[in-house]
């Protein structure tokens, strides 16, 4: 900065901190760029954002870019902008050919088994999968890198410092799995990523655009997945209605065809070690002669040690609840409060000595959630848990009106 540049690139704090030691001074700027600026504003820089253009010249050009136009955006326009024009892309635009685009219905306890399933049927090099929350994206961290896959987080609470060391890993691939949220998101640029999976269908239909927009790059072919459940349905033809496309509906891998494709994958190994040198076995495969047993049985035995025990058709099994006559309950936490439908099921079960099998679908939303109950332990359940706590935090519970 002393000794003279043409191009300032930097996040409002930084920018605003290095204006008030008098090392930038915008007196003479003649161009102004605001990146993300939808995204600036969600983070809560706008009053950042307004104390720098203030000290910039009337007559520099001012260019905002942003994936989405919120109100707080046309405000921003109209104030600092002088005849400003809007240039919007096209919907038809909006999506990428190249990519296949899948859907898996599901119940949400499911996500997790599907994400690792989907993760091994699928043979893609570097994978990106979004959730809607930051601690979903850790939850999910922890899940992969416990069943061995190289998996790193990226989202707001990481410093700028460890984002770029993640993302360093995943462009080498030293990562093969990136997750993340949507605002940490916008910064993933690389070209060679196959695959992506909404673990969480977006919230705002413009986010899927981008998402999936992480793959298919540089004239490649790209997959993406997305996990439905329950009313997820209804914001994913949101989706389909406003990118005019026909998200395909697809069932979840099942246990057959990832021992199908453990059973190739251990073929090809195998055929590619006879090419080598196997001198060296001699000794051990005398051994074995020695001990009675065959090259064929040998080969079983490190064959089950590689494929585990036979893998028969799965089952569909639904949850067996003995309810007859369903009451709907309503209570005032939610996931804002920090608190899991397991939270809620042992809390009923722990405080009423209900079954857990008595407790039928639990519905969180961000504020409060519904549990079915039969309807006859209905009132004692609602005593009893007016008086209790669920993780610290008093709850109020009511018969729901209607279903």
């Amino acid at each position: 900065l002393k000794r003279g540049v043409h191009i300032i690139v930097g996040t409002p704090g930084r920018v605003m901190d290095l204006m008030n030691r008098g090392n930038i001074k915008l007196s003479t700027c003649s161009y102004v760029v605001l990146d993300e600026a939808d995204e600036m504003l969600d983070m809560g820089f706008r009053e950042d954002i307004e104390f720098i253009l203030q000290k910039t010249p009337e007559d520099k050009q001012t260019v905002f870019f942003s994936a989405t136009m919120p109100k707080p955006i046309l405000q921003l326009a109209s104030r600092f902008l002088k005849d400003h024009k809007i240039i919007a892309i096209k919907g038809k635009e909006l999506t990428v050919e190249k990519i296949k685009q899948y859907y898996i219905p599901l119940r949400a306890n499911e996500k997790d088994t599907t994400t690792l399933r989907l993760l091994e049927t699928q043979q893609a090099q570097l994978k990106v999968i979004f959730c809607n929350t930051k601690r979903k994206v850790d939850e999910l961290v922890s899940l992969l890198q416990e069943n061995g896959h190289l998996a790193e987080a990226l989202h707001g609470d990481l410093s700028q410092a460890q984002r770029n060391r993640v993302m360093e890993q995943f462009r080498k691939g030293k990562v093969k799995i990136l997750i993340a949220t949507d605002v940490a998101a916008r910064g993933i640029d690389v070209e060679h990523i196959e695959l992506v999976i909404n673990y969480d269908v977006p919230l705002d239909t413009e986010y899927y655009v981008h998402r999936i927009g992480r793959t298919g790059r540089a004239g490649r072919i790209g997959t993406a997945f997305s996990l439905v459940a329950g009313r997820e349905m209804a914001r994913l033809k949101d989706i389909m209605r406003y990118t005019k496309s026909n998200i395909e509906k697809q069932d979840p891998p099942t246990l057959i065809e990832l021992n199908a494709l453990k059973r190739n994958k251990l073929q090809d190994e195998v055929n590619q070690i006879l090419t080598g040198d196997l001198q060296h076995l001699e000794d051990l495969m005398m051994a074995f002669y020695q001990q009675g047993l065959t090259a064929e049985s040998v080969a079983k035995a490190l064959l089950f040690k590689h494929l585990g025990p036979e893998v028969k058709e799965e089952k569909v099994v639904k949850r067996k609840r003995e309810i007859t006559n369903i009451a709907r309950l309503f209570l005032n936490v939610g996931k804002h409060s920090k608190i899991s439908p397991g939270d809620i099921l042992g809390a009923i079960t722990g405080e009423t000595g209900l079954p857990g099998r008595k407790v039928g679908d639990i519905d969180m939303y961000d504020k409060f959630s519904f549990v079915e109950v039969p309807a006859e332990d209905a009132d004692k359940i609602v005593k009893i848990m007016n008086r209790s706590q669920i993780k610290g935090k008093s709850v109020n519970v009511e018969i729901a009106k209607g279903k």
